[in-house]
């Protein structure tokens, strides 16, 4: 092994001799298996396999191979996993939920859902018993409450200047949490500031989304119907959706739907229009009987039985209904010997466009979409054979728009680019630059997993990390490598790369130290702090690995056997 003389200018002790022999035998442990070595680095910064197509048309070796359905549930899960690295869990968990964000004031926001049967009163209730909370709190501008309806009410809470930077933001919404948790039924949602609280269980976002069109609503629904029983004989799909809601903002609501079972019907023989005009009777009108003319009014008639507001479910189940009465005969039937009541989630609104009802079918197929989409498929093209004229049924995709993400990502590139040009023409080499802009994706390996680890929101202030640690990474491996050529009286290649190493590990260090300690007060105001928080913990996770770029993969790489 190869030890450079010691030069006792910089080693005056013997800690710092042993630490010197400690890292070079390190470094020469490490090249003596630089293609394992450099492997790992690789592995860690991750292979973008995982944005390889499930599917390619016309190319049926790659379909048969990495287009297996075997392959494709089986091994393709293991392998993006544990080849794709940190760019993978930076891409999957951070990446695909970031966005632009601009400076706003804080604000706390409250919002509560109740479901169907539910009255104005009771929900005004339970945000009053907020209000009243929320006036007795210290720091706040003001609050404006807002409630739509009795199914949902919103409270906007602003506060004080000289509080919005304060911990009073935080500690207010953990106890708003904590007064939530006492109300059983309420649905909340309560975010403006680090993570969102919500207690809804039922937030999932389906796999898969159909769209029927057609000029007969009731029509409409049936080919709904026919549809699933079609997706359900599939093992993997066990729940579909046939009245999903249309547009994301839409509440979600739940119908109770009474089905009549024709077996029980037959044998007992029940009259079921008689039985449902009996059940109208008894419970609350939806549509006026008649209307009379009193003066130069109209009043609007209803015939309802004296106890419909009494009417309940179990009463609708079990109490007994007279039918058949206009043939002189009394038959008893009770609904739940012939049917059943059960709760079907709806959409509370109905959609038409261009003369035409709109109904979504969403579901969940448990394993490879790419699976799901082909099972899809098949059955919609069954579906539209099938369909009677002037109904049309379509699957739905959405796809972001990424020329923007793309257009910033390509100044990278370009930074990339003209590195190795300005580097070329400094060293007069080719080999030089490459090893310098191999440091670069290396240290951004701390930017992916400060983020994906700790779960911090990536806006452009991110972005601006990668833009920032590239030039700092790239700026100090100039420095050595430029030392590593002038000293050309040295002629073993290790002793000069040492040397080089040891005589810009001081200003690198303070450089790097410097920085962190100039971004950390950016970190105290949290991740709720647009662009400039993650711009410090971006630039500061990937300096961290910028340590390893420089003083051990860099020498690794250009180690010389002796």
């Amino acid at each position: 092994m190869f030890v450079p003389p010691i030069d006792p200018l910089n080693f005056k002790n013997g800690k710092q001799l042993s630490a010197k022999k400690f890292y070079l035998k390190l470094i020469n442990f490490a090249a003596r298996f630089k293609k394992t070595f450099i492997s790992i680095v690789i592995l860690l910064f991750g292979l973008p396999i995982f944005y390889l197509p499930s599917e390619v048309e016309g190319w049926a070796l790659y379909n048969e191979t990495l287009g297996n359905e075997y392959y494709l549930e089986e091994v393709r899960p293991h392998i993006d996993k544990w080849l794709g690295g940190s760019l993978r869990m930076f891409v999957r968990d951070v990446f695909e939920e970031s966005g632009y964000r601009d400076r706003e004031k804080t604000v706390l926001h409250v919002m509560a859902e109740m479901a169907d049967g539910h009255t104005l009163e009771q929900m005004d209730f339970i945000i009053r018993k907020f209000e009243d909370y929320l006036q007795n709190v210290n720091g706040l501008d003001k609050f404006i409450t807002n409630i739509q309806s009795e199914k949902g009410a919103h409270i906007s809470i602003f506060f004080r200047p000289d509080y919005e930077e304060s911990n009073l933001p935080y500690a207010l919404k953990n106890q708003l949490i904590s007064r939530s948790l006492d109300w059983g039924g309420v649905e909340w949602n309560i975010y403006g500031v680090g993570k969102g609280f919500s207690n809804n269980t039922d937030s999932d976002v389906p796999n898969f989304r159909v769209e029927i069109r057609g000029y007969n609503y009731v029509e409409v629904r049936n080919q709904a119907q026919i549809l699933a029983e079609k997706l359900l004989t599939h093992q993997r799909i066990q729940k579909i959706n046939v009245n999903a809601r249309v547009n994301f903002w839409e509440r979600k609501a739940n119908e109770l739907v009474l089905r009549f079972d024709n077996n029980s019907i037959a044998m007992t023989n029940a009259n079921i229009p008689e039985i449902v005009e009996e059940l109208k009777m008894r419970s609350r009108p939806i549509n006026p009987d008649a209307e009379l003319l009193l003066g130069d009014q109209i009043v609007r008639l209803n015939i309802i039985d004296k106890d419909a507001k009494m009417f309940s479910k179990n009463s609708l189940l079990h109490d007994p209904i007279f039918s058949e009465k206009s043939k002189g005969i009394s038959r008893i039937t009770r609904i739940n010997s012939i049917g059943s009541l059960q709760l079907e989630p709806t959409a509370n609104t109905i959609h038409k466009e261009n003369r035409l009802y709109i109904r979504h079918i969403t579901f969940d197929y448990f394993g490879s979409r790419h699976f799901g989409n082909k099972y899809l498929d098949e059955k919609l093209a069954e579906m539209k054979a099938e369909l009677p004229p002037g109904y049309s049924v379509e699957k739905l995709t959405f796809n972001m728009d990424l020329g923007e993400v793309k257009r910033r990502y390509s100044l990278i590139a370009v930074l990339i680019v003209l590195t190795f040009f300005i580097c070329s023409i400094l060293f007069e080499n080719l080999k030089l630059p490459l090893i310098i802009i191999s440091t670069v994706p290396v240290s951004f390996i701390g930017v992916f997993l400060v983020f994906a680890l700790f779960d911090f929101y990536f806006d452009q202030g991110g972005y601006a990390a990668f833009l920032l640690l590239g030039g700092l990474v790239v700026n100090a491996s100039i420095f050595v490598l430029s030392d590593y050529k002038s000293l050309r009286n040295m002629h073993d290649p290790n002793e000069r790369l040492i040397k080089a190493l040891f005589g810009k590990a001081r200003p690198i260090m303070l450089t790097i130290i410097s920085t962190i300690f100039g971004l950390s007060p950016f970190l105290i105001e949290g991740q709720n702090e647009t662009f400039w928080f993650p711009l410090a913990i971006g630039t500061i996770g990937g300096l961290v690995l910028s340590l390893f770029a420089l003083f051990i993969f860099l020498p690794v790489v250009m180690w010389k056997k002796v």
